[in-house]
């Protein structure tokens, strides 16, 4: 998980690392199959396995890093950067 202090002080942020933490939420997910309509089920980097909403098709047994926000109690993952299988 990003260290969310680390990020305040390489940005020069005056924001407190909790306020920044609720702003910017990364997470690396594996995506373990589609649901259709955008929908993906995901594991977490802390195994919990939930649903969510990509607006970007993504591949199976795929590990990502994304940012993840709640919306409308639906979970929606954005900016996704796919991470080399050599990294896994």
């Amino acid at each position: 998980m990003l260290d969310i202090s680390s990020l305040a002080s390489l940005l020069n942020l005056n924001t407190k690392p909790n306020e920044i933490k609720n702003i910017i939420k990364l997470i690396t997910i594996d995506v373990l199959k589609s649901l259709g309509n955008n929908k993906y089920l995901i594991k977490t980097e802390n195994g919990k396995e939930l649903v969510a909403k990509s607006s970007v098709q993504l591949e199976k047994n795929t590990t990502y890093l994304a940012k993840y926000t709640l919306k409308e109690n639906v979970s929606v993952i954005t900016n996704l950067v796919k991470i080399p299988k050599l990294y896994n």
